[in-house]
């Protein structure tokens, strides 16, 4: 039986079990305080948020092209895992499948209607169309998974190669002590609870956007609660299963199942539509890319915006980057640094702007040239009924909408068991790469307080909780990934050493 790391499991734990106490209790409380705290670090660090995630992109691209891009994980015998699909479909599921679900097709609406300020854009205009579209891009393809790919990366080789414990600290290797490991532990394991709880939340809103559709009810806290419960009995068929059955075979069906969205909305949708302003929206996505990462496009220093959209979700993707990391690393074993880099920075992003091209554009088709009402949905009903609407108006739509809502189930659970194995890995004593399982009783335990957190912050907050959720998490990771982009730089300077240089 392995043992807990009392140092790192306990801090976290209490300290979640307060906060959901409390958020039941007194969730106006709770709320006050989470947005007090989430205003001060959006005044006072959000110039170190932009630049973050271009830099990491950066690294990467030049650690695929030195000699270190050509050392396999895991040593030169090591062999793959997973088949080249199957990882694909795991790491889909894992990073932001959840996100694209919800948010395709209610933010453009956001962004057509209340474009920054800075930007002069006139809302509702062709222009914000093309802004909204960019933005998706911006926001789903490269920068989050360079976010995700950097610690997932480093984790990796401390694991395989190294022979590193299964640690958040080990990415920090060799930088690091064994006292600043335990410490980011507990830190990112804190970071992650945060950010799996805003995924969970996001994912139980969208579902309860769904039944309200179909049922003809109100998406409500009562919803929430019993969406809540099935995700959790699903997680525990998941993860019971094991990570080879549970993950690998709902993740080949969700896979599958995108792949068929992508297909039908592009054949029964606005094809010509779809094909130009997707072209359009990448143009403007790959014209602004610096400036829009760096925020130094919008030249007014107190635009709302910037806080509320580009920060929100750099927080959120810090937030669950480290303890994914872990995972996405563990399912690496056997695959050259180049490849993963290739998987994880460009095949996955890629998929996301396939993803954005079809569901973004479709939504702003609909906005702006159909004018119809989505505006109004999204006022009246919230950003989880956007979708289920949009999805309404297409043929099919009584088969189409619940096979969506088992892919946005699936898409939840698979990201739920996944994280939470890194998390229970971390929490116990004895997990390496020769016994890398943790306790079926750790992966439940986090699985159950994660769906906890969410359901709390939802019923204290709504969609802002989840904001406020990202924020809270996203800035210790944002300082943890800047240390391991310094161990990344490190490594990649040793590989072209004639006497470190990296056998391929």
């Amino acid at each position: 039986m392995k043992k807990i790391r009392g140092v790192v499991f306990w801090p976290t734990f209490i300290f979640l079990g307060v906060v959901v106490v409390a958020s039941f209790h007194s969730p106006q409380k709770v709320a006050h305080f989470a947005n007090s705290l989430k205003m001060v670090l959006l005044n006072k660090v959000q110039t170190l948020y932009g630049g973050s995630g271009l830099f990491f992109f950066i690294l990467l691209l030049a650690t695929s092209v030195s000699p270190l891009g050509n050392l396999k994980i895991g040593g030169k015998e090591a062999k793959p895992l997973f088949s080249f699909w199957n990882w694909f479909a795991i790491a889909l599921g894992t990073t932001t499948a959840v996100g694209i679900l919800f948010w395709a097709c209610a933010e453009p609406i956001f962004h057509m209607t209340q474009p920054p300020e800075s930007l002069a854009i006139t809302p509702n205009s062709e222009a914000s169309g093309e802004f909204a579209l960019s933005t998706l891009f911006m926001h789903w393809t490269l920068i989050p998974h360079a976010i995700y790919t950097l610690p997932a990366l480093l984790f990796a080789l401390a694991f395989f190669n190294d022979k590193q414990p299964y640690s958040i600290g080990s990415c920090l290797y060799p930088l690091k002590s064994r006292v600043i490991g335990t410490m980011t532990d507990s830190i990112a394991l804190f970071c992650l609870v945060v950010g799996m709880a805003t995924s969970l939340a996001t994912g139980v809103l969208s579902i309860g956007g769904g039944i309200a559709h179909l049922a003809g009810i109100s998406s409500s806290p009562k919803v929430w609660t019993f969406v809540g419960i099935v995700l959790l009995l699903l997680y525990g068929v998941s993860t019971l299963s094991g990570l080879d059955k549970g993950i690998r075979r709902f993740s080949h069906f969700n896979t599958i199942l995108f792949l068929f969205l992508i297909v039908f909305f592009l054949i029964v949708g606005p094809t010509r539509y779809i094909l130009s302003e997707s072209w359009v929206g990448a143009r403007q996505f790959i014209s602004t890319f610096w400036g829009r990462s760096t925020f130094s496009a919008f030249n007014h220093g107190n635009d709302k915006w910037v806080g509320e959209w580009p920060v929100f979700y750099l927080a959120n993707w810090l937030a669950w980057a480290p303890v994914t990391g872990t995972f996405l690393g563990r399912i690496s074993y056997g695959y050259k640094v180049k490849s993963f880099i290739a998987m994880f920075l460009l095949v996955l992003a890629s998929f996301g702007a396939i993803w954005i091209a079809v569901f973004g554009t479709v939504a702003v088709h609909m906005h702006l040239v159909e004018k119809l009402p989505l505006e109004t949905i999204l006022k009246t009903q919230g950003a989880e009924s956007v979708m289920f609407y949009v999805l309404s108006q297409f043929p099919l739509a009584k088969w189409i909408i619940p096979i969506f809502l088992i892919g946005l189930c699936i898409s939840c659970v698979t990201a739920t068991d996944s994280n939470t194995i890194a998390m229970a890995a971390m929490s116990e004593h004895g997990v390496n790469p020769e016994n890398p399982n943790p306790s079926l009783r750790m992966k439940l335990l986090w699985g159950t307080c994660i769906g906890l957190l969410a359901i709390a912050m939802l019923f204290s907050q709504g969609l802002e909780g989840i904001k406020t959720l990202s924020v809270l998490g996203g800035f210790p990771a944002l300082i943890f990934e800047l240390m391991c982009a310094m161990a990344l730089g490190w490594r990649v300077l040793k590989s072209f050493s004639k006497v470190e240089r990296f056998d391929p």
